[in-house]
């Protein structure tokens, strides 16, 4: 199992999130807790030029994040 940390610029951006759609927030919150089960699920594309960075649309929003297998 992956630890997930969450900056506070996009933690900031998930309260706002909620604020507009819980629907969506809560479709957000899950698919980024699963990474922590699956850090390279369906869907998600590694960023070109960069190591451990990835991507991962959930509907109209992109998550950026960062896998260390190192930890």
């Amino acid at each position: 199992m992956y630890e997930l940390q969450i900056e506070q610029g996009a933690e900031r951006d998930l309260k706002n999130l909620k604020k507009a759609s819980h629907e969506e927030f809560q479709r957000a919150v899950s698919r980024i807790s699963a990474l922590r089960d699956v850090p390279g699920p369906v869907g998600a594309r590694k960023i070109v030029g960069s190591k451990n960075d990835w991507r991962l649309r959930i509907g109209n929003y992109r998550v950026i994040y960062e896998i260390d297998d190192r930890q």
